[in-house]
């Protein structure tokens, strides 16, 4: 008997090749979706707070020139800042930023691929300009002599200080919150404090330095009597100055093998070789005995390294002088 089927290269009502473009999208899409899931990466947790250091205000906004301590709460390792006004990034999970002009801006804080968070800051207008000096921020004489030392504070609360005289280089660096100059010449200075390294948070202070004879009396001082001795304590003697930076040269050239008597450190100290020196946060030792240890002293000299042979740097210098004398009566160094 005959069949009456007719083959027609249908299935279902379509085309086999119609099937098999379906089926390969199918797998294929399949494909790719398990490729995405594989491949994705989950972000931590990531939010950041914000609030002002100087002034009160309300929700994100903010007054121009006002510093702002920026928190990131995440779980990150390590994230970077994008404050939105072409300020270079920042790296460090909790720091200040100051927003100089008015404006909206966008913050980003990020923590790696598409893992962020983003606020918008308000800026409006300060009451006053952006860091304008209010003449009180340097606190110390703004008229002096010349060859007599002046003491000079800065009244703004800061972690780092930074002191220099404008167009005056060989007067040194000061790094304490209290800088003490001497001037050589008579003239105008200019002197200078950033604080925090930051160029916004800046002060400077006009200093009128005058000859001493012009200040001197013309008219002769009247005789006076002889006036008997008494037993009062006699004045300390009086110690030459010397600044952090240049402190800090000398004892690198103690480390380098020069020999510190012949450096004359005890003109600016006043325990002379007995004054106490602490070393990297250890318990201080007499002056003296840190300058023979430092004497020619090697990086990792109780370990196995190939930059065994190398001296140490020192890096970092503090001191405390005497109010009356300006001598050094402690010091404290760090060396790498």
């Amino acid at each position: 008997m005959g069949s009456n089927s007719i083959y027609t290269g249908k299935t279902g009502g379509l085309d086999k090749k119609v099937w098999g473009t379906m089926i390969g999208l199918i797998i294929l899409s399949s494909i790719l979706l398990g490729y995405r899931l594989a491949v994705k990466k989950e972000c931590p947790e990531i939010h950041f707070t914000h609030k002002s250091i100087e002034s009160e205000t309300a929700g994100n906004t903010y007054k121009a020139g006002d510093p702002v301590i920026f928190r990131a709460i995440t779980t990150a390792k390590k994230v970077s800042w994008d404050f939105g006004d072409n300020s270079p990034a920042d790296y460090e999970a909790v720091t200040q930023h100051t927003f100089s002009k008015e404006g909206e801006y966008l913050v980003k804080l990020n923590a790696g691929l598409d893992c962020f968070e983003s606020q918008k800051i308000i800026i409006v207008k300060a009451d006053k300009p952006a860091n304008a000096p209010t003449g009180k921020e340097i606190e110390g004489n703004s008229s002096t002599l010349t060859q007599q030392e002046e003491v000079y504070t800065c009244a703004v609360t800061a972690d780092f200080y930074e002191w220099e005289v404008d167009e005056h280089p060989e007067m040194g660096i000061q790094n304490s919150y209290k800088a003490r100059f001497r001037f050589n010449t008579p003239g105008t200075y200019v002197i200078k404090v950033r604080l925090n390294r930051e160029r916004s948070l800046r002060f400077m202070k006009e200093v009128v330095v005058e000859e001493e004879k012009k200040l001197v009396p013309v008219t002769p001082l009247p005789v006076l009597p002889d006036i008997p001795e008494t037993n009062s304590e006699p004045e300390p003697p009086a110690t030459k100055f010397i600044n952090d930076e240049t402190l800090q040269n000398m004892f690198q050239q103690v480390v380098n093998g020069e020999d510190f008597k012949s450096l004359k450190f005890e003109d600016y100290l006043c325990g002379g070789l007995t004054t106490p020196v602490k070393v990297n946060k250890k318990e201080p030792k007499a002056f003296n005995l840190v300058c023979q240890e430092l004497k020619g002293k090697k990086r990792n000299a109780n370990k196995i390294s190939f930059r065994k042979d190398r001296l140490v740097q020192v890096d970092k210098i503090n001191v405390r002088r005497n109010d009356k004398t300006g001598c050094i009566e402690w010091i404290e160094i760090h060396y790498e």
